[in-house]
């Protein structure tokens, strides 16, 4: 399973830490950067979701 964590409302920076201690075995999909470098460093799979407009 991969949480979208963009999609949790109030979600903050120390959510962002309760998330990934509690999808120690998953991963988390978002657009901001600052989510997908503190997952990377808790080895945790981040996908980083981006907008294209042709």
């Amino acid at each position: 399973m991969i949480c979208r964590v963009d999609l949790i409302q109030r979600l903050k920076r120390d959510g962002i830490e309760f998330v990934l201690q509690e999808l120690k075995h998953y991963g988390l999909i978002s657009t901001k950067s600052s989510v997908i470098l503190k997952a990377k460093q808790k080895g945790v799979i981040a996908i980083r979701r981006m907008f294209l407009l042709a």
